[in-house]
C-alpha cells in the first residue's frame, strides 16, 4: 500500500469513528500524536497538516496535538540491577 492510500485510510478511519461513538453518547475530544522526527521535516509537516484537517473537518470538536521529536514515548534507560543509594 503506498503512502498516500495509507494516509487517506487513516484519516477516514480517524473521522468515521467519532461518528460511531457520537451515536454512544460520547467521544474523546483530543488525541494526542507522537512523531518522531521535528517539525520542519516532511513527517512533521504532514503531522501539522493532518491535525488541521481533523480540527476543520470536525468543526472542532476534535483536536489532534502532534508531538515532535518522541516527546511523548519514554526513552529506553539503562538501569543498574543495584539498589539506589541512599
Amino acid at each position: 500500500m503506498d503512502r498516500r492510500a495509507f494516509l487517506g485510510a487513516l484519516t477516514g478511519s480517524l473521522l468515521a469513528a467519532p461518528l460511531a461513538v457520537d451515536a454512544q453518547g460520547g467521544y474523546k475530544p483530543e488525541f494526542k500524536l507522537s512523531v518522531v522526527v521535528n517539525e520542519d521535516t516532511a513527517w512533521g509537516r504532514a503531522a501539522i497538516r493532518f491535525a488541521d484537517a481533523v480540527r476543520s473537518r470536525t468543526a472542532g470538536r476534535i483536536q489532534v496535538k502532534p508531538y515532535f521529536n518522541g516527546r511523548q514515548s519514554r526513552p529506553n534507560r539503562c538501569r543498574s540491577s543495584s539498589p539506589p543509594s541512599t
